[in-house]
């Protein structure tokens, strides 16, 4: 019997491929946030919303309404171009455009801290320190352009803000980022439903409204598939 002691091979280095594995999965989580939702009631609310829009409330109570529709955004299937557009074509272009903002700024605010708690603490248990440090580089690098080029699109602008929280994106850059694209969001859909306010015209730009972060996210897969190839 020899005295040798064998050689066991070195353990493989851990690369990125992991790392990704971990951030597509934690995706398909935090997608399923606004998705089960809209899902379960996101119809009954659509129709809700569209009904409640009938009628002739106050301006602070509209403003208040649309405020909390927004902020709920980050959790329920708000149809929020469509609030904002509503608010722009029966509060005036101002208003609208700061209720909306700070509506849809609370949401963000609310979806990336509580994310930042519990999502954070699923993380650590689901993957190993590498892997969590690799994520976190990512986000870091890239975190801002994702929130920013998201917030338009239904569903995809309310995971980014999901998964930034859970892997601590810097709060300055989220809020910043967050911030701008909330306020350009809320003056264009406000601007809408300013231009087009005469109430025979409101439900056709309303549809539209509706329509429009839909094919915007048609076209952003379209050319990312476009771009693949």
């Amino acid at each position: 019997m020899s005295g040798q002691i064998p050689e066991f091979p070195p353990p493989k280095p851990k690369g990125k491929g992991r790392s990704i594995a971990h951030l597509a999965g934690l995706l398909v989580l935090a997608m399923l946030v606004p998705v089960v939702p809209f899902l379960l009631g996101g119809e009954f609310l659509e129709s809700a919303i569209g009904k409640w829009i009938q009628n002739d409330f106050s301006l602070s109570f509209r403003l208040a309404v649309t405020t909390l529709l927004l902020a709920a955004d980050i959790f329920l299937p708000v149809p929020s171009s469509a609030v904002i557009t509503y608010a722009g074509a029966t509060s005036g272009l101002f208003l609208a455009t700061v209720f909306a903002w700070f509506g849809l700024t609370l949401g963000g605010a609310s979806g990336y801290e509580l994310s930042r708690i519990w999502g954070s603490k699923l993380i650590d248990r689901l993957s190993e320190t590498d892997d969590r440090e690799q994520m976190r580089e990512l986000v870091a690098r890239y975190g801002s352009l994702a929130v920013i080029l998201t917030r338009p699109l239904p569903i995809l602008g309310e995971t980014a803000v999901l998964i930034v929280g859970s892997l601590r994106m810097h709060r300055v850059a989220f809020y910043l980022a967050l911030s701008l694209s909330n306020l350009a969001i809320s003056l264009v859909y406000a601007s809408f439903g300013n231009w087009f306010s005469d109430p025979a015209q409101l439900p056709w730009v309303l549809a539209a409204s509706l329509l429009a972060p839909l094919l915007l996210t048609v076209a952003t897969r379209f050319y990312y598939l476009r771009k693949g190839d």
